[in-house]
C-alpha cells in the first residue's frame, strides 16, 4: 500500500486553509522536540556547572589549609587529584550530551518527514480496525448475555459506548496534535477511503 498516495489524496482533499492547519501542527511538535532537547542541555550544562564550582571551591578551601613543610608535594597531589576529577566531569558532561542529542535526532528522523507525519496519525492498520471492533463485539455479546433486553436495544446502547469512547479517543488525539476535532476525524475518514482509491 502506497502511503505517499494515499497523503496525496488526503491532502488533495482538504482545503488549504486545513493543509495550513496540519502542516502548522507538524511544525509545533518539531518545535516542541527542539526545545525540549535544549532545555535538556541546558539542565545539563547547569548540574555540570555547579558540580565544577562545587569541586573548585573544595580545591582551594583544601590548598588553603596546607602549612606544613610538605606543602608543594600535597599541593602537587591535589591538583592532580582536582584536574582528574574535572576530566571525569568533563567526560561524563560530554557523554550526557551526546545522548541526549542522539535521542533528539532520532526522533526527528521518524518524525521529520511531513508526510511520515501524515501517515503515523492518520493511518488505519489492522490493529486499529481489530482490537476496538473485537472489544465492541465481546461487549455487545456480554452485556445481551447478562441482560434480558432485547439484542437491538443492546446493540443500540454498545453502538452508542462505542461511538462516544472513539469520539473522545479522537479528542484526546486532536488536543495533544493541537489540531480540531473535525480536522482530525474528516481527515481519518478521508484516510480511510484513500486505500480504495488507490487500488484503481
Amino acid at each position: 500500500m502506497n502511503t505517499k498516495n494515499n497523503n496525496i489524496y488526503l491532502l488533495n482533499k482538504l482545503s488549504q486553509k486545513e493543509n495550513k492547519s496540519l502542516r502548522k501542527a507538524y511544525e509545533r511538535e518539531m518545535k516542541y522536540l527542539r526545545d525540549e532537547v535544549e532545555k535538556e542541555n541546558k539542565s545539563l550544562r547547569k548540574a555540570y556547572e555547579k558540580k565544577i564550582k562545587a569541586l573548585r571551591d573544595k580545591h582551594e578551601k583544601k590548598i588553603t589549609s596546607l602549612n606544613d613543610e610538605h606543602h608543594e608535594e600535597k599541593i602537587k597531589s591535589l591538583n592532580d587529584s582536582y584536574e582528574q576529577e574535572i576530566q571525569y566531569l568533563n567526560d561524563s558532561y560530554e557523554q550526557e550530551i551526546k545522548f541526549s542529542n542522539e535521542a533528539y535526532e532520532q526522533q526527528i528522523k521518524l518524525k521529520d518527514k511531513y508526510n511520515q507525519w501524515i501517515s503515523h496519525l492518520f493511518h488505519w492498520d489492522l490493529q486499529t480496525i481489530l482490537v476496538p471492533s473485537s472489544i465492541f463485539l465481546f461487549l455487545y455479546l456480554l452485556t445481551i448475555f447478562l441482560s434480558n433486553n432485547s439484542p437491538l436495544i443492546m446493540f443500540y446502547i454498545c453502538t452508542s459506548l462505542y461511538l462516544f469512547v472513539t469520539f473522545l479517543f479522537s479528542i484526546a488525539i486532536s488536543l495533544d496534535k493541537k489540531i480540531s476535532i473535525y480536522l482530525y476525524l474528516k481527515a481519518k475518514i478521508i484516510y480511510f477511503f484513500s486505500y480504495f482509491h488507490s487500488r484503481h
